[in-house]
């Protein structure tokens, strides 16, 4: 998988690449997650895990979690809310862990899509850094049921393989966007120089990120709250 670059002359549309194939990649890592994650079964033994695309679908299983949280997604429940039935379901080879990815990549798409304008601007980069948390504070509050279950009962949907330490990386579709506006903003003297800018990156989205959605869904913090609290400590940190 490519990787978003730094600009080295301005960060016009040229300069940055955001990959649509990317969020791909995360439906096939997905899927090999799922599969890896049912023990002693190998890849040959166990179905893939299919994600669910029928917007209508996806949006029933989100009123779902709306109304009932992540563990109270049920095909039983699903059905309900879709109007139809378990066997059409069970027919059509829909899964709870196809719905959920398929939910997961909606929200990584709608991501994606918000931080584009924000990479192309010809703005300071601890302006766009602000832009980018913004960003990423929309879409978490239009997923928030969803992305509280995944940080509680997190299956592996968002990240990386293990590194050679055994960690697990975030998926870089998520680090590279935040990793590129920090390298700009050592070129253009807006904020701190990292040592290891993807790394920063890491640590910035998982707690920007998830930080963010703890205090608005189990502290249930109003979002004015938790964005002002949680970006005042990110930039106080990161800008020169």
């Amino acid at each position: 998988m490519a990787a978003i670059r730094p600009s080295t002359g301005g960060t016009g549309r040229s300069s940055v690449r955001l990959l649509i194939d990317d969020v791909t990649f995360m439906h096939k890592n997905a899927m090999l997650r799922c599969m890896k994650g049912q023990e002693g079964a190998s890849s040959e033994e166990v179905p893939a895990v299919h994600p669910c695309t029928d917007t209508e679908l996806l949006h029933a299983a989100a009123a779902v979690i709306s109304a009932h949280g992540y563990g109270g997604l049920t095909l039983a429940r699903l059905a309900a809310s879709a109007r139809t039935s378990r066997m059409t379901l069970h027919r059509r080879g829909v899964t709870l862990e196809g719905v959920v990815i398929g939910l997961s990549l909606t929200a990584a798409a709608e991501l994606r899509d918000a931080l584009y304008p924000v990479l192309t601007s010809t703005q300071p980069a601890d302006v766009r850094l602000q832009a980018a948390l913004d960003a990423l504070y929309a879409v978490a509050d239009r997923h928030l049921p969803l992305l509280a279950g995944l940080f509680a009962d997190d299956d592996g949907i968002f990240h990386s393989e293990p590194d050679s330490t055994g960690a697990l990386p975030t998926d870089p579709i998520f680090v590279a966007p935040f990793a590129k506006i920090l390298a700009d903003g050592a070129s253009d003297g807006t904020l701190r120089p990292q040592e290891d800018v993807t790394e920063a990156a890491m640590v910035l989205f998982n707690t920007a990120g998830w930080g963010y959605v703890q205090l608005r869904h189990a502290q249930r913090w109003p979002p004015a709250r938790a964005r002002a609290g949680v970006a005042s400590l990110v930039l106080k940190g990161l800008r020169v």
